[in-house]
């Protein structure tokens, strides 16, 4: 079933006009109908059913059932802290994290980005990536649309670190050493498990994973973020490609905290 993002908490009986985008794609891409019916979804984790009520040249209108928490979330929350890659490798890194489940992604500004956003560009950037957010969390079928913020230097990041429970950095020192599988996330996702309060289990765990640039993290930026609280970890002995790194981070930490099953 088609399922689109329209914000707003709708009770059971409300009309919902779709925007011109939408109404588009329901009209003329999907050539739906009066009577057919869609998922809505409120981009911040409630969803449910509506009615198509009526299609025409200005909109489309649906009817709204009460929406409920959706049960397709993760049961973690994972920010992905991506360094700036150059071309469009961002783009798949916000679609990508987006179908896997991160709840955020923070475009970061490090010493060996090659992308330099003109400041001119940066809103239309913006709104650009969060609409690859929309529109892949509405592909995958997700209830919540990940923010994607504007860049941000390392400086700024280390203020904030200490809202999350674990802030991981994929070091690809780490991945070099003899000791490497020692490091690994999966060990350091197993020691942090094993920390865990009892109190957590009444709230989401917020995690933090930090990847960098094509070239990698200086020495000076993974000693500020390891001195700020984070974990350097490696990502196994092979080099991955920064858009890849990412991918592998947050798979194996859904993976580790059972969101795949099991």
């Amino acid at each position: 079933m088609q399922r689109l993002v329209v914000e707003g908490n709708y009770v059971a009986g409300s009309l919902v006009s779709l925007n011109a985008e939408q109404s588009h794609f329901v009209r003329d891409v999907m050539r739906m109908r009066a009577g057919e019916r869609i998922w809505l979804t409120n981009g911040i984790g409630d969803e449910g059913q509506a009615q198509i009520e009526s299609i025409s040249r200005e909109g489309v209108v649906v009817v709204a059932e009460s929406m409920e928490r959706s049960k397709r979330e993760a049961s973690i929350c994972v920010t992905v802290g991506q360094g700036m890659p150059k071309a469009d490798k961002l783009e798949m890194v916000i679609q990508k994290c987006t179908e896997l489940g991160a709840v955020a992604i923070w475009p970061l500004e490090c010493a060996r980005s090659i992308a330099q956003i003109d400041a001119k560009k940066e809103a239309r950037k913006l709104e650009r990536w969060n609409k690859i957010a929309l529109e892949a969390a509405e592909q995958s079928h997700r209830a919540f649309v990940p923010n994607v913020s504007p860049p941000q230097s390392l400086k700024t990041l280390v203020k904030v670190m200490n809202q999350f429970d674990a802030v991981f950095i994929a070091a690809e020192v780490i991945g070099h050493r003899a000791d490497s599988s020692e490091h690994g996330l999966r060990n350091a996702l197993a020691t942090f498990r094993s920390s865990l309060d009892n109190e957590l289990d009444n709230r989401a765990l917020q995690i933090l994973i930090l990847v960098g640039p094509e070239g990698g993290w200086t020495d000076a930026e993974v000693e500020l973020l390891t001195q700020a609280g984070a974990v350097a970890v490696g990502l196994g002995n092979r080099i991955l490609r920064t858009e890849t790194a990412a991918l592998v981070a947050l798979s194996a930490i859904y993976y580790e905290f059972g969101e795949y099953g099991g």
